[in-house]
């Protein structure tokens, strides 16, 4: 028996019928997870936590975890299992790409990225379950800025690469979060599927993909085709190793569009949480960023200028189909 969306998405009729298959993968994949990582999370160990287990196999291997349990084998021989169409020369090269326009992108994943993510009220609610969605975006930032860099170094994304180590320990985290918001009953699965699902984890591929990549040709970049290839393959490996499947996992530009539409469309809307992060992101990260790269006496006034605007433009955001407030 086919499982109903959740009930708060809207528009899934016309997801199926605008995107076929796609969109019935989408809405089908609204009720999975990360069954291997989730099996960890929810694993016993011997003598440790599983958090130090998961990074003792990162430094070494699984064996060098006593007594390690069959979830933990299970996850770490999935990520020793390299798929034959990783290429690290097109990863390295896609790193030296965005490394050589870090001042863009950095901003663009906050004026951007972030806030076209911060239209769907369901993607934010683990965040703001936990208290971490307005307390301290300036934090986060910092936080996503440096597995960004570790996923940027050279050979980052090899095992053994800190990229790659990160981006593991990320998937972790998330499968600690699942599980924490389920325990403690505070998450609704009929309303809004289960937290964290894959298809918010393949939206997030394309807010540092194809959202970043069009808002930095906006502000001046220009990228060859070679580049821009690159750069997705790049986030097709971030995404396989951070647990998305491979049904949802993008591989181009055409996929991270589709990804951006479905996810717009099936949206609610924002909620009263994403405006407030994102007035928070604005104050707290955006505007002294963008004060710091625009000269001037007169520089402050304008980034406050631009956070009004911000802000009014998320207050008149409707919480209905495709709200967005970018």
């Amino acid at each position: 028996m086919v499982k109903q969306p959740p009930t708060e998405l809207v528009d899934t009729d016309e997801a199926i019928a605008r995107y076929g298959d796609a969109g019935r993968i989408w809405l089908d994949a609204m009720w999975s997870a990360d069954p291997l990582a989730d099996a960890v999370a929810a694993d016993t160990f011997t003598g440790t936590s599983g958090t130090a287990a998961v990074r003792a196999a990162l430094v070494g291997d699984v064996e060098s975890v006593t007594d390690a349990p069959t979830s933990l084998r299970e996850l770490f021989a999935f990520l020793d299992d390299e798929p034959e169409w990783v290429d690290h020369t097109r990863l390295d090269h896609a790193a030296d790409v965005l490394v050589r326009h870090t001042a863009a992108l950095g901003i663009v994943l906050g004026a951007a990225s972030l806030v076209r993510g911060a239209g769907n009220t369901i993607a934010g609610k683990p965040l703001a379950l936990t208290g971490r969605y307005t307390s301290m975006p300036a934090i986060r930032s910092v936080e996503v800025g440096e597995w960004l860099r570790a996923v940027l170094t050279p050979s980052g994304m090899r095992r053994g690469g800190d990229g790659f180590a990160y981006t593991v320990r990320v998937r972790v985290i998330h499968a600690h979060v699942r599980r924490g918001l389920l325990m403690q009953g505070v998450w609704v699965d009929a309303s809004w599927g289960v937290p964290i699902p894959q298809p918010y984890m393949a939206f997030t591929l394309a807010e540092f993909g194809h959202i970043a990549l069009e808002a930095m040709h906006k502000v001046g970049v220009r990228l060859t085709d070679h580049e821009l290839d690159d750069i997705y393959h790049l986030w097709r490996y971030v995404g396989h190793v951070i647990g998305v499947e491979p049904e949802l996992n993008p591989c181009g530009e055409a996929d991270h569009v589709r990804i951006e539409g479905l996810y717009r469309l099936t949206s609610p809307g924002p909620g009263d949480d994403d405006r407030d992060f994102v007035r928070a992101l604005t104050y707290d990260y955006l505007v002294p960023e963008l004060a710091n790269l625009i000269p001037g006496p007169d520089q402050m006034s304008r980034m406050r200028t631009n956070y009004r605007v911000t802000h009014d433009l998320v207050d008149a955001a409707p919480p209905t189909a495709g709200g967005s407030v970018d």
